[in-house]
């Protein structure tokens, strides 16, 4: 686990385990029921990331584990397709 993470609203480093910074927290509380939703959201993503990360270290696979014969694949994908693969 990591022992820094970074403030959802302005991306100072803060321990881990907070979602905001001393900053932030006194513009907008402690309590996530006095948030506004968008920084709401901001701070279950951040959640979910995390979670995702302590479960599932080594899913993540590297671009160098796929075949030569997958990459050729996908480089005749259109333009406008290629953030859905890469």
């Amino acid at each position: 686990m990591m022992s820094q993470s970074k403030c959802v609203v302005c991306g100072r480093k803060i321990t881990y385990r907070f979602t905001l910074c001393r900053i932030c927290e006194k513009e907008y509380g402690k309590r996530k029921a006095d948030w506004p939703p968008w920084l709401v959201y901001l701070a279950q993503e951040q959640w979910k990331t995390r979670k995702r990360q302590q479960r599932n270290p080594d899913r993540e696979l590297p671009f160098s584990d796929f075949s030569s014969d997958f990459i050729e694949n996908i480089s005749h994908i259109d333009d406008k397709d290629k953030d859905r693969f890469m």
